[in-house]
């Protein structure tokens, strides 16, 4: 506080110093305001300036301290912020000092903050002039912690003097001379004296002479302490001397005297603080001489005693004994509680058995408590303990110790040998053994560094399978010259002093690997009197951690542990080998010597199409392609026979017909005997990466062919910034040939620079930009504009290297013309991407509808539960994939701004209905209520039906998916809102919910509430974001009303009844199938006959297998076939379905649809465009061009066959 009183002071010099300035050179004056506002914001104190009653400035500080923003304190008077008890004051002074009347400058008062809090300030003012006119400045700091301090102080000085009076100690106050100050009235019962009798004769009239002289000494030496400057400011002693009564009785007298201090920590005063203690020290005196007889009893023992006179614990004596026990003097034991205990989980049973002591308990039982000889050895001891119990109350402990290390030590090994023989049999791994093993020597050893080590002979190193070190983690090390090694090398336990390994270091035997221990012994690991690895243990801080005992015990667990771990090295070694054949990438079959198959692992049956069952037993020659010759398989045969391996590439055929390559390596099994027992076949699929190399190849030739023949300049460079390549377009760009450049600094083309070293600097910081303009000058002083795109190019097992496309743009710059070249690239970029879209729905589809189809199929047909459910999940996951597919395309086009509107005059009411029932087999396979609760039979809104639809399907989809029990409701009204009338939808649900924290990133794209590896929920996190930018673009609110986890979320979607800005920019549409008229036909028995155009198999497949029951169905690949069908005399076809893309043809499906209608007995047929072209703008395309009705792949059985239904009973 007294740091912000000088920092406020000294700012409020230096303001009215500035201020003093401005009036004598008002040439300075915006230079002055400038340096006045720099200081005023930058000063914790407020800072405000006041004109005509009111606040013209205010600086931060002046906000924090009234609560105020500075706007509102620009329209209040100064004396407004000022508390009732002093506002007549404050504005008094405030108006004279306006008028130039001397008036106080500092004044302490409290002001009330805007929230209605009470705060002192330290007010400071002056009168300035401000833009001319007369006004004052102001300074303030809230002192209100300053002003609490000072009223509790009051009100401690009272609270003290009272104590003081009132206790039975006699309190005293010296001043630095040694004459007394203050008496307190107990004195009178201390010595007989009143207080004003003792302040007159004083120290010399109160203490005997011995005391006296004890005093003043002790006096000198206090204030050498503080004139020295070292002595802790707070320290207090207790002093004991003789007192002289008023009748001439000597007592003792015990004081505990202090210094008091003045704030600047100077000695001011001396208190002392006295009482009569005579009875005590006779009383301590007897004790003393009763303590001494038993002494002379407990030290004749071969344990020691021990006990307390507190509730802590904390020994007041114990037996000399002691010293032979634990090394540790009875001096040392004292005033200290953790009796040297060990980390043993004895000592805590211990401690807690102590503290019931403590409360009075008692037990015959002993405690086992565990601690450390001074020499660093463990010792363990047997304690007999009991309270002290004095008028009821416990007042300490008393006990006996006995020390049974030895006893304790055979008990313990043979409890380990029996733990580490169960552990044997019951552990999973060996380092599951090796824990068990190094928790039981713990007991008995300091195992906090423990390793296992195992030999390899072979690479002649050692490797630790577990290792417990504080100080290092080596978990390999050459075995040549370590500790470890030499135990190996001599096949005899070790156990080393700090100095002995020193020793060994210096005389070559060993190099120093790690931190050097304290202590270190390592005991052999042995089979057959080969040592294979060592057990060691080390100690960082107690040299005499382990002794011989220490050896005895290792070597004992050794031999435990070396005949197991050979044979769990076995066991695992056939386990892994087993788990990596039966879990490898590869396919592996194992046939005896006459080609049959003994084994074959999962992947070589997920790649064949085979189950086991159907390979074990038989030749693989069942999976001959056909394509290699009987040559092929001689020269394999011959290979392997004679003791060989074959490694080829091989083509096989999968049990489902499908060709597919393999990278085969075939090995001969040999025994012992030299005699081949069975022959092991590991094969890679290779199909993909051959068919990925041919496209690489082709992909190769023509990025070269790009690369030589593109009219824009491209270079390729490294890290360094050195030219690899360019093209001909480049050179041609710079007027340098390739040998010029080629191997150069790129910056050989332009003008000395350092072009090179901001490069490194950017290619580092991954900074380079992606593309941009720029003006540059040539190696021959030419000055050109150039436009550069940069990618880096990364290159397996390579270093990236950076593409520049170079264009030169200097006549652009000049000329308006090439903007109008630039725009019409642009168009011809959105033209581009346009077809991109078409194309990529299309070419993802088309895929689809076999997936989709013939898993339909599979579900209908087959009886089979499992593989019923196998198909259900083919047809799940391809719903999820095409949705997937949906919500990217959307993003997309609405990304590229895209998204055309189709305006309808829809019934909200029955959209709602369609979602309804949508959803309504899902709902019920989750056990999930779906609640429909419409306030409206219909209701009609112009907007676009598919998208409302699609923001409701997201909502409800989202709504089941995040809601695993309970139920899911639709809601729906209408609303007055704004003056405009809204069709209201409300999605509630009873889910996880949504933390307030991600409520708003589920907007985002690919952002989910619950997200990161453990995720629960499926989906690409682009619904909601799909639905959000569909409603910004029919002009409608979608918003989240609440949410709460656990408990469930209210999504809200307002739709405007008529909305006139979405109809100036949409394409208003009526139902092309409502406006087409038929020919009406009679219903007859006979079945209708089906033309199908396209050009993909599988869709033929699927349209004939789903419809063929019902109905003639004729299927044509080209529009050859097509028009000869159509103008065959005897064809009359009731229905046709007609793909759009028909790869090589000579017409689309919508040019063949237009020679179609020319025939007149096709004028009137329905034509279905069944296509993989999916967009809105697509399927009115269609509709506009001749066709009837639209189907887009990937679709189901039962949509194909509802539209066929629909359309003949139309």
């Amino acid at each position: 506080m007294t740091n912000n009183i000088e920092e406020s002071e000294r700012m409020r010099k230096a303001l009215l110093s500035l201020i003093e300035d401005q009036k004598l050179a008002t040439q300075k004056l915006k230079e002055s305001e400038e340096l006045f506002r720099s200081l005023a914001e930058s000063t914790s104190s407020a800072i405000f300036i006041y004109k005509n009653e009111k606040f013209v400035y205010v600086n931060k500080s002046t906000e924090i301290l009234t609560g105020y923003t500075a706007e509102e304190l620009y329209s209040m008077h100064f004396w407004d912020v000022v508390h009732p008890d002093f506002k007549e004051i404050v504005k008094k002074r405030g108006l004279a000092r306006l008028r130039g009347e001397e008036v106080s400058s500092n004044y302490e008062f409290k002001i009330i903050k805007k929230h209605g809090e009470e705060a002192w300030i330290d007010f400071s003012a002056s009168k300035i002039i401000w833009k001319g006119e007369p006004a004052a400045i102001g300074s303030a700091f809230d002192i209100t912690e300053r002003k609490k301090g000072e009223e509790l102080l009051k009100q401690s000085e009272k609270q003290y003097r009272l104590i003081a009076e009132n206790t039975a100690d006699t309190i005293a106050v010296f001043d630095m001379n040694l004459q007394y100050t203050y008496v307190s009235p107990s004195v009178k019962t201390l010595l007989g004296y009143s207080p004003e009798e003792v302040m007159k004769i004083g120290l010399t009239g109160i203490l005997t002479k011995e005391s006296l002289k004890k005093a003043q000494e002790l006096y000198e030496q206090e204030m050498a302490i503080e004139l020295s400057g070292k002595g802790d400011p707070n320290r207090s002693f207790i002093f004991s001397s003789n007192g002289i009564c008023k009748d001439g009785r000597i007592i003792d007298l015990e004081s505990t005297v202090s210094i008091i201090r003045d704030t600047n920590g100077n000695a001011k005063e001396i208190l002392t603080v006295s009482r009569d203690v005579t009875e005590k020290n006779k009383l301590k005196k007897e004790l003393q001489e009763r303590e001494e007889r038993m002494r002379l009893i407990v030290e004749g023992t071969p344990n020691f005693f021990f006990y307390t006179q507190d509730n802590n614990g904390i020994l007041t004596y114990v037996s000399p004994t002691v010293e032979q026990i634990t090394g540790y003097k009875p001096e040392e034991w004292y005033n200290q509680k953790h009796w040297f205990a060990t980390e043993n989980v004895l000592n805590k049973n211990a401690t807690v058995i102590t503290h019931k002591h403590l409360k009075g308990e008692t037990s015959k039982d002993p405690i086992y408590f565990e601690l450390y000889h001074k020499n660093g050895n463990k010792v363990l001891l047997e304690i007999y303990e009991n309270p002290i119990v004095k008028s009821g109350k416990v007042v300490g402990l008393q006990g006996i110790a006995t020390d049974i290390t030895v006893k304790k030590k055979r008990e313990i090994i043979q409890k380990i040998q029996y733990n580490i023989a169960n552990a044997v049999v019951t552990s999973k791994s060996l380092n599951e053994l090796f824990e068990v093993v190094r928790n039981e020597l713990t007991e008995l050893i300091d195992t906090k560094n423990f390793f296992i080590a195992f030999y390899d002979e072979k690479t002649d190193t050692l490797k630790s399978n577990i290792d417990k070190d504080e100080k290092d983690e080596i978990p390999e090390w050459p075995a040549e010259k370590s500790l470890t090694g030499y135990v190996i090398k001599t096949k005899h336990s070790l156990l080393l002093s700090k100095e002995d390994i020193i020793s060994l270091y210096q005389n070559g035997i060993i190099n120093l690997i790690g931190t050097l221990p304290e202590s270190w012994l390592g005991v052999p690991l042995v089979i057959s009197n080969k040592v294979f690895g060592v057990i060691a243990v080390q100690d960082y801080h107690n040299k005499n951690a382990y002794d011989e005992h220490s050896v005895e015990v290792l070597e004992i667990i050794a031999k435990q542990l070396s005949i197991y771990i050979e044979q769990k090295r076995a066991e695992e070694k056939i386990l892994k080998l087993t788990i990596a054949i039966e879990q490898s990438p590869a396919s592996i079959i194992i046939t005896n010597t006459d080609g049959i198959i003994e084994y074959a692992n999962r992947k070589f049956c997920e790649i064949s199409g085979y189950n086991l069952e159907e390979v074990i037993g038989k030749n693989p020659r069942f999976l001959k392609s056909g394509v290699h010759d009987k040559s092929f398989y001689k020269e394999l045969w011959d290979t392997i026979e004679s003791g060989n391996i074959w490694k080829r590439e091989l083509c096989n055929k999968k049990k489902d017909g499908s060709l597919y390559w393999e990278n085969e390596i075939i090995s001969p099994v040999i025994d012992e005997n030299g005699k081949i027992t069975n022959f092991v076949a590991i094969k890679e699929d290779i199909t993909a990466k051959k068919e990925l190399n041919d496209k690489l190849i082709r992909s190769e030739e023509e990025f070269r062919s790009i690369w030589e023949n593109s009219v824009d300049a491209m270079r390729l460079i490294d890290e360094e910034g050195i030219i690899i390549n360019v093209n001909e377009a480049f050179c041609k760009m710079f007027d340098l040939s390739k040998e010029e450049l080629i191997g150069k600094p790129f910056d050989v083309c332009y003008t000395k620079g350092n072009h090179i070293s901001k490069f490194k600097e950017r290619y580092i910081t991954n900074s380079i930009p992606k593309k941009l303009e720029a003006q540059i000058e040539l190696y021959n002083h030419k000055k050109i504009w150039i436009d550069v795109t940069n990618s880096k190019i990364e290159i397996k097992d390579n270093p990236p290297l950076l593409l520049s496309i170079f264009r030169d743009i200097t006549d652009k710059k000049k000329l308006i013309e090439e903007l109008i070249t630039a725009k019409e690239k642009a168009e011809e970029m959105n033209r581009i991407k346009s077809h991109f879209f078409a194309t990529m729905s299309h070419e993802l589809r088309t895929p689809f509808v076999g997936i989709m189809g013939f898993a339909e199929l599979l579900y209908d047909e087959i009886e089979n539960q499992e593989h019923k459910e196998m198909a259900g999940r083919i047809i799940q996951a391809s719903k999820r994939l095409t949705n997937t597919l949906n919500q990217i395309l959307n993003m997309t086009k609405l990304e590229f701004d895209k998204q055309e509107l189709y305006i309808t005059n829809s019934d909200a009411v029955q959209i709602l209905e369609d979602v309804y029932l949508q959803f309504e087999k899902t709902a019920k396979i989750k056990n999930l209520e779906l609640r429909k609760k419409f306030k409206l039979d219909s209701f009609f809104i112009d907007s676009d039906e598919k998208l409302v639809s699609e923001i409701l399907i997201n909502l409800v989809n989202n709504a089941i998916k995040y809601t695993d029990k309970g139920w899911v409701e639709i809601y729906a009204n209408k609303k007055i809102k704004n003056k405009k009338e809204y069709f209201v939808v409300e999605v509630r649900d009873s889910g996880i919910g949504i933390p307030k924290e991600k409520q708003e990133l589920i907007w985002e794209d690919f952002r989910q509430a619950s997200e990161g590896t453990s995720r629960k929920y499926e989906g690409t996190g682009l619904g909601l974001s799909i639905a959000k930018r569909f409603a910004e673009v029919l002009k409608a609110n979608l918003y989240l009303k609440e949410s709460v986890p656990n408990i469930g979320s209210v999504f809200v979607l307002e739709i405007p009844i008529e909305n006139e800005s979405v109809k100036e920019k949409a394409v208003i549409v009526e139902d092309t199938n409502e406006d087409r008229e038929f020919k009406a036909e009679k219903i007859s028995f006979q079945k209708k006959k089906i033309l199908y155009v396209e050009d993909e198999q599988m869709a033929i497949d699927i349209v004939k297998r789903s419809l063929s029951n019902n109905y003639d169905i004729d299927c044509v690949t080209n529009v050859k076939d097509t028009l000869e069908k159509v103008n065959d005399i005897n064809s009359n076809y009731d229905l046709i379905f007609m793909d759009i893309n028909l790869g090589h043809s000579t017409l689309d499906g919508i040019q063949l649809t237009a020679e179609i209608r020319k025939i007149d007995k096709y004028k009137n047929v329905p034509i279905v465009a069944l296509t993989a072209y999916a967009s809105e703008d697509d399927k009115n395309e269609f509709l506009s061009k001749g066709m009837d009705y639209y189907l887009s792949k990937p679709f189901t059985i039962s949509d194909l066959r509802k539209l066929v239904n629909d359309i003949f009973n139309k």
